[in-house]
């Protein structure tokens, strides 16, 4: 489980090219909190227009166990809102068992590759637009895909491992 945000505006490689003025818009970002099977259950995402603390994170706790009626353990970085007292009494009520991350080590973190593949994603196709609703659609679409793995592809596909959903 992790949590990403793309902006409407984000940094792009440099390249040489003709000088062009650019207009500001005011700073508009989507977080996306996300979690992945890794063996049984379902996967589940959620898009919010707010930061994320640890009142967004019980909201997303409830979502994974409505989606998940089994056994839920959910491995976490460190971030300050997953270890608030709040998070633990919800997932101890929730019976969702929290593991967290050494510190400082996201590439143990699976769907970190998912982060870096929509990024990628997001800032090749839709560099030159400005509205975030139709860049919305296209990171919904992608979650979609990815991580629901609507009958295309899983996330295990990902890591390079072919799966049938």
């Amino acid at each position: 489980m992790d949590e990403s945000g793309i902006s409407h505006d984000p940094s792009r490689v440099r390249r040489l090219g003709l000088y062009v003025v650019r207009v500001d818009y005011p700073s508009v970002k989507v977080n996306i909190l996300a979690c992945i099977p890794l063996f049984d259950g379902k996967p589940c995402f959620m898009l919010i227009y707010s930061n994320v603390d640890s009142r967004v994170f019980v909201n997303f706790l409830y979502l994974l166990r409505v989606r998940n009626s089994g056994n839920v353990v959910l491995i976490l970085d460190n971030a300050k809102f997953h270890k608030s007292s709040y998070v633990f009494a919800t997932a101890s009520r929730l019976n969702i068992t929290l593991l967290f991350l050494p510190p400082y080590s996201p590439d143990l973190n699976p769907i970190e590759l998912v982060w870096k593949d929509l990024k990628r994603w997001v800032n090749t196709y839709y560099y030159s637009c400005y509205a975030l609703e139709l860049r919305m659609s296209s990171i919904i679409w992608f979650l979609r895909v990815i991580i629901l793995g609507i009958g295309l592809i899983s996330f295990v596909t990902c890591l390079g491992i072919l799966r049938k959903v």
